[in-house]
C-alpha cells in the first residue's frame, strides 16, 4: 500500500544474461546462458494505482536457474551503469574548499590537535538536482620524511555512505604526533541519464594538515569558525550529533554568518553568546528593517524536529497559524529579543535576549521567528544566509551547547548524640554549594560502623533545595544496631545524577538494650537476713560495639514498687563485673531476707551517655533456713515379727509447708540399703517444731534395724535424722517338715525325727529358745520335754540353715500324732506356733513282690498286666496295691507316666496281685519303651517296691507304633501315560519323649516292602484293572503288579515314612495304606484309606502373540495360541497379563487385563484369541499368557523372549480437536498455508511408561466436507509442508501448503505411531486469505544457449538441451485490478564481468509466443481477440535495455484471471553479430518481464 492508500500494479522480473568468449572454438563449458528466475513477488510497491510507473523484480540467477525467490521484500532494479574515472591521484583534488560550480563535489571541516581530529563531510550545495553523492572510503594517512604516506586509520562507517542523505561526521580520540597528517576520501557521484542508465563518476581528493599540529589546529579552529555559516541538512537525521561534536568547544561564543544584499554587501548573522550552564543570550542582524509592531522571538528545544514535528499535519511552514504558534509557545522556551539597533547600511540589530532554565551540558536548537501582536501569520525570522530552507519551509535550527553544571559539594551532617535511641538518632541538615539534582526527596544518609569498610543506607529520601547552592534537609536516622559506634554522612546526586558525598561525621553511638537477667543462683541462707542472689544479664551491641560503663539495679517485692539499689542499701548490690567478651554484666544482691520473692531489674549507660530501657524483671524467691531434724527412738517392747512403735521429736529451720510427706526409713545393714516404710509422716510448719509418733509397719521378721527420719525442707529438698539405736522384730516358723520314722521293733519305741525352718532377715536375729508341743487328734496339746513320755532329744539351732531339729521318742508304733513348736530370740518376744505336722509311725514291712509282664491288644496305647504274687504284711484293703509304669524323658531319665489301680486278694502269708489278668487303661503312647514295677502297701501302710525286692530289677517292654493316613502327597507329571508317580508322607506315633522311642525297624522285616525295612504299602484302585483289591506293593514290581515303592525313607527325626509310588497310570485315582512295624516285633495297624490322583502329562505354552494389525487406543487382539499336554477341565482358566513398566516390586505396570481366557481341555490344544482391553493409549506393552494344568495349577505365566520380534506391541494414540489454524497470507494463487496442532495422547503419568510417540501425521482434505482426500508431502497439490512433534507437551504440529487462496477447506488429521494409525480428529472448517489485489508473474523460464565458439559470422543459437526440452509458459495473473494491463519484456545489454565493463553490442533473443487463459487453473485455452499482439506470433528483443511489448489488453473484463505466455523451446534463439564476443571473456546481462497497469 503507499500513502495514499493506493494499491501498486505493475511487476517485473530481472535475469542475468551471461556469455564467455573462449580463445579457442573448442567447446569445454556452458558459455552463453540467459536465465530467468523464477519467484514469488510477496510485496507490493508503495505507488499510486493510476501510476504507469514500472516496479521491478529481479534475482540473480547465476549459478542458480529456477531457483525461487523467497524475498519479502520488493527487489531492486539494477539500471546500466557507466563508470568515468575522474582523478588518478588525492592531491588532484583539495577538499577543504566548496565546489561553488558543482555542488555534488564534498568538502571537509577538520580541526586536529594532539589529542586527536574530529571534523565533517558533506556537499558543497544542497541543490536538487539527480545526481548522488556516496562516500566509499574515508581514512587519515601520515607520513615522515623516511616513509609515504601510511593509513592511521579507515573510518569503516564511511563506506556506502550517502551525502545526500546525511552528513558524514568523523572523529579519532588518539595521541598525534608532530608529522604530516592528510584525510583522503574516496567517493563517487551519480547521475541517472535520459536512457535510465547511471553515469557514475569515480574520484578521489583529500585534505592536507601542517606538521605543526599545534598551530594547524588553531589556523583550522579560525576557519572553522568563519565558515560556521554552512548548515546541516540532516539534522532531525542523526539526532544524537551534538554541535560539540562540531564546533572547538562547548562554551566559546557561537555564531552563525550570512550575508544579503545585492553582492552580498550585508554581512547578516546570528550569534548565541555568554553561554553559561543554565543560560545563553542570543543577537542577530538582519537585512531588512521590519516593523517595530512585530516582537521577534527565540525559541529553543532539545530536539530538533521540534518544528518539523509541530507542522506535521500543515503541507506548509512558511507561516505558523496562530494555533501553532500558541502550542509552540506553551513550552515555555521562548524569550523575546529585543530591537538594539536601527537601520543601518540596509540591516537591523536585534538582542540581546537571554534564554534561561536551560539545563548543563545540553544541546539546545534555535529558531527565530516574528510575531506580530496578533500572533496570527507569524513568520521565520532567520538571517539571510544564516540557515537553510527545509521542507514544507521550515529552517534548519541554530545549535549550541550549554556549560557544564558546577561541581557539587556538600558539608558533613552533625548528629545530636543526646537524643539518641537504641536504634535512631536526629541528624542536623548542613549546607552544599554548587549544582544539585534538580529532583527533591531522593538523597540519602549512610552510615558506617567500622570507619568506611562497610556502608549502610538509612534515609533514602533525604529531601534538599534544588537552587546553586542551599541547604539539605534535616532527618531521624532509624533502623540502627543498639550500643554501636557509627559516622554519618550524606549522599545527594550532583545536577548530572552522580552521587557526590559529604565527609564522614564524627563518631556517635546509640544507645544499649539489654535482655532479662538469668534466674539468679541463689545461697542458702543460715540466718533470716543473709540471702544472696547471684544475677547475670546480657546486653546488646552492634559490630563495633560501644559497650556499657554505668548499670542502674533496681529492687522490688511486688513488681511494681522500685528501689535501686547500692553497696550501702539494704538490700544491697556487690561485685559488679562487666564481661565485654560475653556482652554480659553480673552482680550479687545481698542482705536479702530468707524465703522471700522478689523481682529484679537493670539499665546500662554507655559512651552515648544515654540510659538503656529497664529490662524485663527477673523474679525469684530466696533461700530458706537449713532444716536440721532430731534422732527417732523405737519402743523395742512394741515390736513383732513384722512392726515397732516410732516415737518423734524436734526440728529447726525452714520445714516443707505441706504436712504428710515425711518418711521413716530403716536400714538392716547399717545404711548399705535403705527402705522407706512410712511415707506420709506428719509435722509442723512452722520455722522449728516436732514430727510425729508413728507405727513402722512392713519390717521382715528376725531382723535387726535402725531407723531414721527423712523430711523435705523449705525449698523441697530431703534432709534426714542422724540413725537410731539397734532394735529386733521376733522370729516367724514354719510348718515342721515330714519326720524321718524308724522301724520299731516293739510297740512302744518307735521315733521320729523332726526338723523345721524359722525366718530371718539380712541381719538375722536368730532365735535361742524353744517350745515343742505333740497331741494325737491335732487339738488337744502337750509340752513335751527330756524327761516327759513321749520325750524330746537332741534339740539343735542350724543358724546357717535358719533351722531347729530335735527327735520324738518313746513313740507308739503304727500310731498317729501332730507336732508343732516356737520360738524365741534377742527381741525377748515369742513367735507364734508352727502349723502342725501330722505323722504315723511305722508296722512291718514286706519281703518280696513279683515283677510284672504283659500281653499285647489290638491298641498302640492298650497292654494287659498279667498275674503276680507278693510275700510279707499289708496295710489291709483290696485295693492298697497298684502298678508303676516310667519312660524315658528327653534327658534320658526315667519318669513315672501312671499311677492306676490293680486288684489283689489279702492273704496273711503270701498272695497274688491281678489274679487273672488286668487291662490297663488306653494311656499308653505309641511306639514307646516303657518301664513297670508293682507298689503294695505295708502294714505302716507304706508302699513297697517290686524293683527293690528284686534286686532293683525293672519290667520293659515296647508299645505298637500308631499310623496317620498318608499326606503331603505331591505328584510328578507324567511325560507318558504310564509314567505318572506321587510322592508321600506317612506320619507315625511313637513317645512325646525323644528317648525311648520305638521307630519303624530299618532291618530284619522279612516280610517288610523290601525284606528288611519294617514298612508294608498296599494300594487298590477301581480305575487300575491290576490292582481292583488290596495289593502291597514292592520294591521291584511284578507281572499283574507292575507298580513299585520307588523310593522310601524312615525319618526318625520327624517321625515319618516318606516314599515315592512309581510306574502309575496318569490321571488315576488309587486309594493308599500302610503300616509298620518296631522293635515291638508286632505290625501296626493300617493307616486310614487315602485316595490319591495322579497327575497329567505336563502342560508347556507357546508364548503369546498380540495382533498389532487389531490395535485400537486402548486395545488389541491376542492371536490363538497352542498348549501341549493335559490341561485344566475348567475351559476359561487363563489369564493374560500386560506390562509397560516394571522398576520393582512397588513400582511397575502389572496387569491381569483377561481373567477368564478360553481354552479347549483335551489334551494338546489351543488358547482362544481374545481382545484385551483397558490399555492407555500410545503405549508400549508386553504381554503374557497364563493357563492351569489339569490338577489346577497355574502354568507361565509365559511372554515372549527378550529381542523376539513380537517382544512388544503398541496402542495408537489418541488425538483431540485440531487448533485453529494460523493462515498465511498467499502471493500466489495455490500459494496459501494452513497450519494446524493436535494434542495427543502418549503413555498415561507414571514417569517411566514408555510412550509410543507419533512419527507421522495422516491429513484428510474436502472442499466439500464430504469427500476427503488424504495428502501427503509428496502430494503435487495441496501437500503437506511439514509435520512436528513436541514429545514433552505431546503435541503434533502440521502445515499444508499449496492451498488456494480464498478458498473453503474441511480438514481432519490422525497420528501413526507404532500402534498404527489413530481415529481422525473432527472435522475442522477454515477459509484461506485473500491474495493481495496486484498483477502477478511466475513460473519464468530459464534460458540456457550451451557453449559457442567466437566466430567472425554471425552466431546464432538455440537452447541448449542439458535442463531439458520442454516449452515454456511464463504465468500471468491480475487479481482484483480493475483496469487493462500489458505484457512486456526489456534484455539488458551482455557485459564483461572482468571489470572492463565491454558490451557485446548487437545481440538479440527471439522466440515463438503465443497467449493463453484458464478458467479453472487446469485447462489452458488460446486467446484470439480484446488483446494486442495476437498477429505478432514471433517476439525479438534487442540487448539493449529496449522494451518490448508482447501482450496488452483491450478489454478489462477480458483481462482479469489467470493467463500464460508460452514459448516454444526450439523456437528460443540468440543471435550474437560476429567478430563482437571477445575470446575468453565473460558477459552478463538481465531480462526483464513486466506487467503493467494501462489506465
Amino acid at each position: 500500500m503507499n500513502e495514499e492508500g493506493g494499491m501498486d500494479v505493475n511487476k517485473k522480473w530481472v535475469s542475468f544474461f551471461m556469455f564467455v568468449g573462449f580463445l579457442s572454438s573448442t567447446v569445454i563449458h556452458p558459455a552463453i546462458s540467459i536465465a530467468v528466475s523464477q519467484g514469488t513477488q510477496n510485496s507490493q510497491s508503495q505507488t499510486e494505482a493510476s501510476t504507469n510507473t514500472l516496479t521491478t523484480m529481479s534475482s540473480d540467477v547465476l549459478g542458480a536457474p529456477n531457483e525461487t525467490a523467497d524475498s519479502e521484500e520488493e527487489p531492486i532494479v539494477e539500471a546500466q551503469e557507466q563508470e568515468i574515472y575522474a582523478e588518478k591521484n588525492y592531491d588532484e583534488r583539495d577538499l577543504s574548499k566548496k565546489d561553488e560550480e558543482n555542488g555534488s563535489q564534498p568538502f571537509v571541516q577538520a580541526e586536529i590537535d594532539q589529542k586527536g581530529l574530529s571534523g565533517e563531510i558533506q556537499r558543497s550545495s544542497e541543490s536538487s538536482d539527480e545526481s548522488t553523492t556516496i562516500l566509499e572510503k574515508v581514512a587519515l594517512q601520515t607520513k615522515t620524511k623516511d616513509t609515504g604516506w601510511q593509513e592511521v586509520t579507515v573510518f569503516k562507517e564511511s563506506t556506502d555512505h550517502i551525502l545526500n542523505e546525511s552528513n558524514f561526521i568523523f572523529e579519532l580520540k588518539d595521541i598525534l604526533e608532530e608529522q604530516d597528517y592528510r584525510l583522503i576520501v574516496d567517493y563517487e557521484i551519480e547521475v541517472p541519464n535520459e536512457e535510465q542508465s547511471v553515469v557514475r563518476t569515480i574520484h578521489k581528493g583529500h585534505i592536507l594538515f601542517k606538521t605543526d599540529i599545534t598551530e594547524a589546529s588553531e589556523k583550522n579552529t579560525e576557519i572553522y569558525e568563519e565558515k560556521l555559516q554552512t548548515q546541516s541538512t540532516a539534522q532531525n537525521e542523526h539526532p544524537t550529533r551534538t554541535q560539540g561534536e562540531i564546533t572547538p568547544r562547548a562554551v566559546a561564543d557561537v555564531v552563525y554568518n550570512g550575508s544579503a544584499g545585492t553582492g552580498g554587501k550585508i554581512s547578516t548573522y546570528v550569534k548565541i553568546h555568554g553561554i553559561k550552564a543554565k543560560e545563553a543570550s542570543i543577537e542577530l542582524k538582519y537585512q531588512l528593517y521590519s516593523s517595530p509592531a512585530y516582537t521577534r522571538y527565540a525559541v529553543w528545544s532539545t530536539d530538533p524536529n521540534r518544528i518539523i514535528k509541530l507542522c506535521a499535519n500543515v503541507s506548509s511552514a512558511s507561516q505558523l497559524s496562530k494555533a501553532l504558534w500558541t502550542e509552540l509557545k506553551a513550552d515555555g522556551t521562548n524569550v523575546v529579543v529585543p530591537f538594539n539597533k536601527s537601520w543601518d547600511d540596509g540591516s537591523v540589530t536585534f538582542g540581546s535576549g537571554k534564554m534561561t532554565n536551560l539545563k548543563p551540558k545540553t544541546t539546545y536548537y534555535v529558531w527565530l521567528f516574528s510575531v506580530p501582536s496578533s500572533e496570527i501569520n507569524i513568520g521565520w525570522y532567520h538571517p539571510q544566509g544564516t540557515s537553510t530552507i527545509l521542507e514544507k519551509y521550515i529552517r534548519t535550527p541554530y545549535v549550541f551547547t550549554t556549560d557544564s553544571a558546577a561541581a557539587l559539594s556538600i558539608a558533613a551532617p552533625t548528629f545530636t548524640q543526646a537524643s539518641a535511641t537504641h536504634n535512631t538518632i536526629p541528624m542536623v541538615g548542613k549546607n552544599y554549594t554548587g549544582d544539585i539534582f534538580q529532583t527533591s526527596g531522593q538523597g540519602k544518609v549512610q552510615v558506617t560502623s567500622n570507619d568506611g569498610t562497610t556502608v549502610q543506607d538509612k534515609v533514602t529520601n533525604l529531601g534538599h533545595t534544588i537552587s546553586q547552592g542551599g541547604t539539605y534537609n534535616s532527618a531521624t536516622v532509624s533502623g540502627l544496631t543498639a550500643g554501636t559506634r557509627y559516622k554519618g554522612r550524606t549522599a545527594i546526586k550532583d545536577y548530572e545524577g552522580t552521587w557526590r558525598y559529604s565527609p564522614w561525621s564524627g563518631y556517635f553511638y546509640t544507645a544499649n538494650t539489654v535482655n532479662q537477667p538469668a534466674a539468679p543462683t541463689l545461697n542458702t541462707p543460715s540466718a533470716a537476713n543473709n540471702a544472696t542472689a547471684q544475677v547475670s544479664a546480657t546486653y546488646n551491641v552492634g559490630d563495633v560495639a560501644a559497650h556499657p560503663t554505668s548499670t542502674d539495679i533496681q529492687i522490688s517485692t511486688n513488681n511494681s514498687t522500685w528501689t535501686t539499689i547500692t553497696a550501702d542499701t539494704t538490700p544491697a548490690i556487690t561485685n559488679r563485673v562487666f564481661n565485654t567478651s560475653s556482652k554480659s554484666v553480673s552482680f550479687t544482691l545481698s542482705k536479702l531476707n530468707a524465703r522471700t520473692k522478689y523481682y529484679v531489674r537493670y539499665r546500662v549507660r554507655n559512651a552515648s551517655n544515654v540510659w538503656s530501657g529497664y529490662s524485663t524483671a527477673r523474679e525469684f524467691t530466696t533461700g530458706a533456713m537449713t532444716l536440721s531434724i532430731g534422732t527417732p527412738t523405737f519402743t523395742q517392747t512394741t515390736a513383732t515379727h513384722n512392726a515397732i512403735y516410732m516415737t518423734g521429736t524436734t526440728y529447726t529451720g525452714d520445714i516443707f509447708q505441706t504436712s504428710g510427706q515425711g518418711k521413716v526409713q530403716v536400714t538392716s545393714d547399717d545404711g548399705a540399703t535403705v527402705q522407706d516404710k512410712v511415707t506420709n509422716l506428719t509435722h509442723t510448719v512452722s520455722r522449728g517444731g516436732t514430727y510425729h509418733n508413728v507405727t513402722v509397719p512392713n519390717l521382715v521378721a528376725g531382723t535387726r534395724y535402725k531407723g531414721r527420719v527423712a523430711i523435705k525442707d523449705y525449698g523441697g529438698t530431703w534432709r534426714y535424722s542422724a540413725w537410731s539405736a539397734y532394735f529386733y522384730t521376733a522370729n516367724t516358723v514354719n510348718q515342721p517338715a515330714v519326720p524321718t520314722l524308724n522301724t520299731p521293733t516293739a510297740a512302744n519305741n518307735a521315733t521320729a525325727q523332726v526338723s523345721a525352718t524359722y525366718n530371718v532377715g539380712n541381719v538375722a536375729a536368730h532365735p535361742t529358745s524353744t517350745d515343742i508341743q505333740i497331741s494325737t487328734n491335732n487339738s488337744t496339746w502337750t509340752t513335751i520335754t527330756a524327761d516327759t513320755t513321749p520325750a524330746i532329744t537332741n534339740r539343735v539351732f542350724d543358724t546357717v540353715n535358719k533351722s531347729v531339729s530335735f527327735t520324738l521318742s518313746k513313740l507308739n508304733s503304727k500310731t498317729k500324732y501332730y507336732v508343732r513348736y516356737r520360738v524365741r530370740n534377742a527381741s525377748n518376744v515369742w513367735s507364734g506356733y508352727s502349723t502342725s505336722r501330722e505323722f504315723t509311725t511305722k508296722g512291718v514291712p514286706l519281703t518280696y513282690i513279683s515283677n510284672p509282664t504283659f500281653s499285647y491288644t489290638t491298641s498302640a496305647k492298650k497292654m494287659i498286666l498279667n498275674e503276680g504274687s507278693y510275700n510279707g504284711d499289708i496295710y489291709g484293703g483290696a485295693t492298697n496295691g497298684q502298678q508303676g509304669m516310667h519312660v524315658k524323658n528327653d534327658a534320658g531319665a526315667w519318669v513315672s507316666v501312671r499311677g492306676g489301680s490293680v486288684h489283689h486278694e489279702i492273704p496273711y502269708g503270701s498272695g497274688k496281685y491281678a489274679a487273672g489278668g488286668y487291662t490297663l487303661p488306653d494311656e499308653l503312647m505309641p511306639g514307646t519303651q516303657y518301664r513297670s514295677h508293682i507298689f503294695i502297701r505295708d502294714t505302716d501302710n507304706v508302699w513297697q517296691e517290686s524293683w527293690r525286692l528284686n534286686n532293683n530289677t525293672y519290667s520293659y517292654f515296647y508299645t505298637k507304633n500308631e499310623v496317620d493316613g498318608v499326606t503331603n502327597v505331591t505328584y510328578t507329571p507324567a511325560q507318558t501315560a504310564s509314567s505318572a508317580s506321587a510322592s508321600m508322607v506317612g506320619v507315625y506315633k511313637v513317645s512325646d519323649y525323644s528317648q525311648g522311642q520305638a521307630h519303624p525297624k530299618e532291618s530284619g522285616v522279612t516280610d517288610g516292602y523290601d525284606g528288611q525295612k519294617g514298612v508294608d504299602i498296599r494300594i487298590r484302585s477301581s480305575q487300575d484293572t491290576n490292582y481292583t483289591s488290596w495289593k502291597s506293593v514292592k520294591a521291584i514290581g511284578t507281572v499283574g503288579s507292575p507298580i513299585t515303592v520307588t523310593s522310601l525313607t524312615i525319618n526318625s527325626t520327624s517321625k515319618r515314612v516318606e516314599f515315592t509310588l512309581g510306574h502309575m497310570e496318569a490321571n488315576t485315582t488309587y486309594e493308599v495304606q500302610y503300616r509298620v512295624k518296631n522293635d515291638s516285633n508286632q505290625w501296626s495297624e493300617y493307616s486310614s484309606v487315602v485316595s490319591i490322583r495322579t497327575y497329567g502329562i505336563a502342560l508347556q505354552i507357546s508364548p503369546p502373540v498380540f495382533d498389532q494389525a487389531t490395535a485400537t487406543a486402548t486395545s488389541i487382539q491376542l492371536k490363538q495360541g497352542t498348549y501341549s499336554g493335559d490341561i485344566s477341565q475348567t475351559s476359561n482358566d487363563g489369564v493374560i497379563f500386560t506390562e509397560s513398566y516394571n522398576n520393582g516390586t512397588n513400582d511397575k505396570d502389572w496387569t491381569a487385563r483377561v481373567n477368564n481366557l478360553q481354552h479347549t481341555t483335551t489334551t494338546n490344544g489351543t488358547y482362544a484369541a481374545t481382545m484385551v482391553n483397558g490399555l492407555t493409549p500410545g503405549t508400549r506393552y508386553r504381554g503374557w499368557v497364563q493357563l492351569k494344568n489339569f490338577e489346577g495349577t497355574v502354568v507361565g505365566p509365559i511372554g515372549q523372549p527378550t529381542g523376539a520380534a513380537n517382544e512388544y506391541f503398541y496402542t495408537k494414540n489418541t488425538v483431540s480437536s485440531l487448533s485453529t489454524p494460523t493462515l498465511n497470507t498467499p502471493v500466489a494463487e495455490n500459494g496459501a498455508t494452513a497450519e494446524f496442532s493436535v494434542d495427543y495422547q502418549a503413555a498415561g503419568d507414571h514417569p517411566d511408561q514408555p510412550a509410543a510417540h507419533p512419527s507421522k501425521v495422516k491429513v484428510y482434505l474436502s472442499t466439500n466436507g464430504v469427500d476427503f482426500s488424504e495428502i501427503s508431502t509428496q502430494s503435487s497439490s495441496p501437500s503437506i509442508d511439514m509435520y512436528d512433534f513436541d514429545t514433552t507437551n505431546k503435541k503434533a504440529t502440521v502445515k499444508i501448503k499449496n492451498l488456494i487462496a480464498g478458498q473453503s477447506y474441511h480438514v481432519k488429521c490422525s497420528v501413526v505411531n507404532q500402534g498404527g494409525e489413530s481415529e481422525q480428529t473432527p472435522t475442522r472448517a477454515f477459509t484461506t486469505n485473500q491474495r493481495q489485489a496486484g498483477f502477478y508473474i511466475s513460473e519464468t523460464p530459464t534460458f540456457n544457449f550451451g557453449v559457442q565458439s567466437v566466430s567472425s559470422n554471425v552466431i546464432a543459437t538455440g537452447l541448449s538441451t542439458a535442463q531439458g526440452t520442454a516449452d515454456f509458459g511464463i504465468k500471468m495473473e491480475n487479481v482484483g485490478i480493475n483496469s487493462n494491463w500489458s505484457f512486456a519484456a526489456r534484455v539488458a545489454s551482455l557485459q564483461t564481468q572482468d571489470g572492463s565493463n565491454q558490451e557485446l553490442t548487437g545481440a538479440q533473443l527471439s522466440f515463438e509466443k503465443q497467449l493463453q487463459h484458464t478458467t479453472d487453473g487446469m485447462n489452458w485455452q488460446p486467446i484470439t481477440q480484446d488483446f494486442e499482439g495476437l498477429s505478432e506470433p514471433t517476439a525479438s528483443l534487442p540487448a539493449n535495455d529496449t522494451t518490448t511489448q508482447l501482450w496488452k489488453s483491450t478489454s478489462i473484463a477480458a483481462g482479469q484471471g489467470k493467463f500464460r505466455t508460452t514459448i516454444g523451446f526450439e523456437s528460443v534463439k540468440l543471435s550474437i553479430p560476429g567478430n563482437v564476443a571477445q575470446k575468453g571473456a565473460f558477459y552478463e546481462g538481465k531480462i526483464e518481464w513486466l506487467m503493467v497497469n494501462e489506465p
